[in-house]
């Protein structure tokens, strides 16, 4: 009976703290995301979907917008990019 406990217990906890296949090509492309915007892109095509439900993911896609900007030249248009992209 000891045994059965432990092997569910194992089982919950390697699903809670394990993560999806998703986040963790999420995470690689956090780390690639300032050398180029083709690693910016890909970032945006995996979160663009994504809602507030999902803090963890919702963080990538809001820091798409962050670094977009360092796409861009003009401040107003920087501004603007986000905004357009927001609506979208």
């Amino acid at each position: 009976m000891r045994t059965l406990i432990a092997i569910i217990v194992l089982g919950i906890t390697f699903q809670a703290f394990g993560q999806s296949p998703y986040q963790k090509k999420i995470r690689t492309l956090f780390t690639k995301v300032h050398y180029s915007k083709d690693f910016n892109t890909e970032l945006w095509e995996l979160t663009k979907s994504t809602k507030i439900d999902n803090p963890t993911v919702y963080a990538y896609k809001c820091l798409y917008y962050i670094m977009n900007a360092k796409y861009v030249f003009w401040a107003h248009n920087k501004m603007e990019t986000s905004k357009l992209e927001e609506a979208n």
